[in-house]
């Protein structure tokens, strides 16, 4: 896999157009050089994985209306062409089963959606400064 150093390009697998929206929001309130790729389902992401460009990062809901997102994860784990790519699950799931079953299929983490938008804006830029800054290192 090839890092971009001018963007990066991160695929949203969210079936709820207002969580879209709001991660849309606060990735431009943080300032994230980012692409978002956005997929209503897992057959739209499954489709959107197989035409280049590859992303860089998958940003996956569990609860899809077509397949489970776990299902998802799996499919990409056992792809050759995107095992190593990082998949992040994001969900309104507490259950410990969903977090441990996450991490049993090799997601990089398991993240809670925020409820406001101010714990939207805490939660990106939590994530991008782990995975944008200090994971994919810009020359």
């Amino acid at each position: 896999m090839t890092w971009r150093s001018d963007v990066i390009r991160i695929l949203v697998v969210e079936d709820d157009p207002a969580d879209q929206e709001l991660l849309r929001l606060a990735i431009d309130h943080n300032q994230v050089a980012a692409e978002l790729v956005l997929c209503l389902t897992a057959e739209a992401a499954l489709h959107r994985l197989r035409s280049p460009p590859m992303p860089d990062l998958v940003l996956l809901d569990l609860r899809l209306p077509d397949m489970d997102g776990l299902e998802l994860l799996d499919k990409i784990k056992q792809s050759p062409e995107w095992s190593s790519l990082p998949v992040i699950i994001l969900s309104n799931s507490t259950n410990a089963d969903d977090v441990a079953k996450g991490y049993a299929r090799h997601a990089a983490a398991y993240l809670l959606k925020p409820s406001s938008l101010e714990d939207w804006h805490g939660l990106v830029r939590s994530f991008t400064d782990y995975w944008l800054r200090a994971l994919l290192p810009r020359p």
